[in-house]
């Protein structure tokens, strides 16, 4: 459908959204979420907490992973190999994004506070 907007980002965050982008929300709570892009092994976790050292900043935080189906004959557990070969692609795609978050955020915050 395009790019997320910033009133995507901002629904989903709020709990008025359960899908954003290609994902599907799975599990919430008050600072955390997990999605899922449905029918993949591709899951997204995201997390926000007060930041301690900053009195009114939050620390992000992010965590992706390719979980491998459960067998049904009880055999090791084994990502598809369309997935196994693309790992290194994803390991190289979540370090793009969370590096461009990065560099969004940093842009935002007043220069003094950025120390």
């Amino acid at each position: 459908k395009g790019p997320a907007t910033k009133h995507d980002v901002a629904a989903l965050a709020t709990g008025d959204a359960e899908r954003f982008a290609a994902w599907t929300v799975t599990g919430r709570d008050d600072t955390q979420l997990l999605m899922t892009v449905p029918d993949t092994p591709i899951r997204t976790w995201l997390r926000v907490l007060p930041d301690t050292h900053r009195s009114r900043g939050v620390r992000l935080y992010f965590g992706s992973a390719l979980v491998p189906p459960t067998p049904k004959d009880g055999a090791p557990a084994r990502l598809p190999p369309v997935f196994r070969c693309t790992m290194g692609f994803h390991r190289l795609y979540s370090q793009v994004l969370l590096d461009a978050a990065a560099r969004r955020f940093g842009r935002a915050l007043p220069a003094a506070s950025t120390t």
